[in-house]
């Protein structure tokens, strides 16, 4: 046994120690594959927090796009400031900015910053003192802090080598300029490589110049607020806002656009009416014909370049404008020659364009007549309403959209469609006189800037609460006639005061000419052409309309100039003789004449000859006011009822001037008179200035002259001024000519009665003062 144990034993020693190794690198395995899965468990638990952490931290990013892009259409939408041309990178920044650049715009709340909202902090992200259009804000659920930048410059303010084609780097960061330029999203046309930028809005569209964009950059930024899960969020966004150029359209028009040609008519480009678009071809060779733009080879060419539109309602009026073949004029449907109303539509770049014609048969009405279609003119003018004349059709949809005219046939581009588009509300037809109108509303959005929602008529005085129309300098009431107060030129041309037709008053008229035809009377009847023969009567009303083209060449009339740094712009540099007689070519010659009264010369002073009884030297010549009253305290004390320039004014108002007229800068006067009354305004319409002067008077008595004059707004303040500069001349004119009469006279008096000849001058004179 012992043997046989013996024996067996080297067998077990060789294999003595194997367990122990193996034992060791099994449990080493197992620890390592167990740390292996701990790290990447750990590290996994890690990226997921992170992760969710991440989304959380950009969900929380999101909202500040959502303010950014609030702010910039409530720019495009709401902000008065905005003007209806294209604002300049600076505009865009200032209308942002709670302190706007120097020679911008005004603060839309003066000392308030509506555009930082409730809860947000301005900052100053370039470290240059000045607070930015940069906000940022506590997020209430998570408690992050996030801040963002709207940057819209194109080239740096005070940096202004740097520009939006500069290198990406800090210091085009720290100049706040947006990194590119609006985003094309077609390839640039090599036939617009010369395309211009304007006003830092810049041509982006293939093929086509009449579009600018602009590009706002927005930043975001998001420090996680965790100090064991440490996450940044930064992004950016851009927002591009399309303008038209202005010279767009070759035609743009509120009330019906009516083309009903006597002959060939051709029109290239873009046209636009709010109303109706009626063609017709009435006569035997009349047509037309709506041209592209330009050539197809040419950088302006493009579908937007000549797009037609027609108007379109909003939520409160179901108004639809409609494609008519047939005219107002006739009022009747057009069924001539389908090629009298052509249409050229884009069929691509680089391509010919196709052509349509538009007929009864594929325009976009059905029954009635073009007069029922009509917009009303009325309701139009006085509450800016579209809404049309009568009833009894209906709107083509079937017809219309098939036409290749609508569609754009195939592969083409839609010529001519319904598109409301954005009219300008700033009131820059009519004067800052702080009452109401012409126009019915000044606003879309803002309902207390419509007369319709108030109680009051157009020339009624705009209540002083409404600041965004009367504001001294950004006020939508004649604003740009505020603007040039405050920043430019402004030219007043008063009105034409008539003297007389010396040329036809006591002559005998031809046979067969109506009473009271002269330049002045109201005619009572209509003449009858030719005298003899067979008489074509040329209707009464008409003729009385010829009134306005005859050129009576006894007239004055002047204009003033204002410049806003003479005086803040409020009251003249410059009274200009600006009476021109374009009758005919002697008349308009005449009138333009630099001589002067030779005998009244002297060697210090020329007698400058302006005759406004003959119409010589009546147009050009510059005057300063009279010394009494060439400063606004002058003036302001000379037009008092007692002082001879006020009792010179107060007489032309009541000898011109209708005590009902005015309209529209003072309330209208509807009775069974004409208002300004005929024989008032024969001699030039100054019932405005007749308006004036009443309110004028009818100021409190405890008011001094200053008061009273500083009451008046700047409209009404012209209008004495132009009126003042007027009858200054005309006094000019006639003491000249007195005074040349008197030394007329004494080449004719003898020596010896030259005293006798003094008394008389003396008499006159007396007479005169």
């Amino acid at each position: 046994m012992r043997i046989l144990l013996l024996s067996n034993r080297p067998r077990r020693m060789a294999q003595a120690g194997f367990v122990l190794p193996t034992t060791v690198l099994l449990v080493l395995m197992v620890v390592l594959t167990a740390t292996a899965l701990t790290y990447r468990t750990v590290n996994r638990s890690q990226m997921n927090i992170a992760q969710r952490e991440q989304v959380r931290v950009a969900n929380v990013a999101a909202p500040a796009i959502d303010r950014a892009k609030s702010k910039i259409e409530f720019i495009f939408t709401n902000d008065t400031r905005l003007t209806s041309g294209l604002p300049t990178p600076e505009v865009l920044a200032s209308l942002m900015l709670a302190t706007p650049y120097p020679d911008t715009v005004d603060q839309l709340v003066p000392g308030k910053d509506p555009f930082t909202l409730p809860g947000e902090t301005r900052l100053d992200i370039n470290n240059d003192g000045k607070l930015d259009n940069a906000w940022s804000f506590v997020d209430g659920n998570t408690g992050e802090t996030v801040a963002y930048s709207i940057l819209v410059e194109d080239k740096g303010l005070t940096a202004p080598t740097i520009t939006v084609t500069s290198p990406v780097n800090i210091a085009k960061a720290r100049a706040l300029v947006t990194r590119t330029g609006p985003v094309a999203a077609t390839s640039p046309s090599p036939v617009c490589s010369n395309a211009r930028a304007e006003a830092g809005w810049q041509v982006v569209d293939s093929g086509s110049s009449s579009t600018l964009q602009k590009n706002f950059q927005i930043n975001v930024f998001v420090p996680n607020a965790s100090d064991v899960n440490r996450t940044l969020e930064a992004f950016e966004f851009q927002q591009s806002r399309i303008a038209e150029r202005g010279n767009k359209w070759a035609a743009w028009f509120r009330y019906d656009l009516d083309i009903s040609p006597g002959g060939a008519f051709t029109m290239n480009g873009a046209m636009h009416t709010d109303s109706n678009l009626l063609v017709s071809g009435p006569e035997t060779n009349s047509k037309f014909e709506a041209f592209k733009i330009s050539s197809e080879k040419s950088c302006v060419y493009g579908k937007e370049a000549s797009e037609i539109t027609v108007g379109v309602g909003t939520s409160t009026n179901t108004f639809e404008g409609q494609i008519v073949r047939g005219s107002v004029v006739t009022n009747a449907y057009d069924t001539t020659a389908a090629t009298k109303a052509i249409f050229h539509i884009w069929a691509g770049d680089d391509k010919a364009p196709t052509v349509a014609n538009l007929t009864t048969q594929n325009d976009s009405v059905n029954g009635g007549t073009p007069g029922d279609i009509a917009v009303n003119p009325i309701k139009l003018f006085t509450e800016d309403k579209l809404e049309p004349l009568g009833s009894g059709w209906s709107r083509d949809n079937a017809a219309w959209e098939a036409n290749p005219i609508r569609n754009g046939g195939t592969n083409g581009a839609p010529r001519v469609f319904n598109r409301r588009m954005p009219k300008p509300f700033v009131d820059d037809l009519f004067r800052a006189d702080n009452r109401w109108g012409p126009k019915p509303r000044y606003s879309e959005t803002i309902a207390s800037l419509d007369i319709a929602n108030t109680s009051n008529k157009v020339g009624d005085p705009i209540d002083s609460s409404l600041e965004l129309l009367n504001n001294a300098q950004l006020g939508l009431d004649g604003f740009w006639e505020r603007q040039a107060i405050a920043n430019g030129l402004r030219l007043v041309v008063g009105e034409r005061l008539e003297l007389g037709d010396p040329l036809r008053w006591n002559s005998t008229d031809a046979p067969d000419t109506p009473t009271n035809t002269n330049r002045l009377y109201p005619p009572n009847a209509a003449p009858r052409v030719p005298a003899t023969g067979t008489p074509i009567t040329i209707g009464t009303n008409e003729y009385r309309q010829k009134r306005s083209l005859r050129d009576n060449l006894a007239a004055v009339q002047g204009m003033v100039v204002y410049h806003y740094k003479i005086n803040s712009g409020k009251f003249p540099a410059a009274c200009v003789a600006f009476t021109s007689h374009p009758g005919t070519l002697n008349t308009i010659v005449n009138s333009r004449t630099f001589d002067s009264y030779p005998k009244l010369n002297t060697s210090t002073n020329i007698a400058i000859k302006t005759d406004f009884f003959n119409g010589v030297g009546t147009d050009g010549w510059e005057f300063a006011f009279p010394s009494t009253f060439n400063t606004p305290s002058g003036f302001a004390t000379e037009i008092a009822s007692n002082k001879p320039l006020g009792v010179a004014l107060r007489n032309l108002a009541r000898f011109a001037g209708d005590p009902k007229g005015g309209a529209p800068s003072f309330p209208a006067v509807q009775d069974s008179d004409i208002h300004p009354a005929p024989y008032f305004n024969m001699w030039g319409d100054f019932s405005t200035l007749r308006r004036v002067i009443e309110s004028y008077d009818g100021m409190s008595s405890s008011l001094t002259a200053q008061q009273k004059y500083d009451a008046l707004n700047a409209a009404d303040q012209a209008t004495l001024h132009s009126a003042a500069c007027t009858v200054s001349m005309l006094a000019y004119n006639a003491y000249n000519d007195y005074l040349q009469a008197t030394r007329d006279l004494e080449d004719y008096v003898p020596t010896g009665l030259n005293a006798y000849l003094n008394q008389v001058v003396s008499a006159i004179q007396d007479i005169a003062a």
